[in-house]
């Protein structure tokens, strides 16, 4: 079982999700989120920093998997006005296709497999003002 340092990995995260929906706004000139329900195929591929990822549309949003690994970064339904939002259900799968079950905070191990360790992992980054919250009743965060 990997450990990952929360921060980190919330950073790596932002930062792959941001570059693949940045590629995926150039690449098929979205000009707003909703125009990534209809100009996106339904299915492609697009390479960020020399690795191959998948993807597959899904809504205003896109799933990609890295093709050597299988690593999962799902990015909701703002590809364009928020590419760097992050929320508990899409962090717990990204944490589950690298079999990561724990993440630490300082020293602080937190269960990453579930919404209420998610939500520890969130209130404790924002007390920290790592984190802050986009929208509450969607739960989203951004790094601050």
């Amino acid at each position: 079982m990997m450990l990952l340092m929360a921060t980190e990995a919330l950073i790596r995260y932002a930062d792959l999700q941001s570059g693949l929906c940045k590629i995926l706004s150039d690449e098929f000139g979205l000009e707003d989120d909703l125009a990534a329900a209809f100009d996106l195929p339904k299915s492609g591929q697009v390479t960020l920093g020399g690795e191959v990822w998948s993807f597959t549309r899904h809504g205003k949003g896109a799933r990609f998997t890295r093709d050597s690994d299988s690593c999962v970064v799902d990015a909701a339904d703002m590809i364009v006005c928020l590419p760097v939002a992050l929320d508990a259900w899409r962090l717990i799968d990204y944490f589950e296709s690298l079999n990561v079950q724990r993440t630490r905070v300082n020293q602080i191990d937190i269960d990453v497999t579930n919404k209420d360790g998610m939500d520890e992992l969130f209130h404790t980054l924002i007390a920290k003002k790592f984190l802050a919250v986009v929208d509450g009743h969607n739960g989203l965060y951004i790094i601050a």
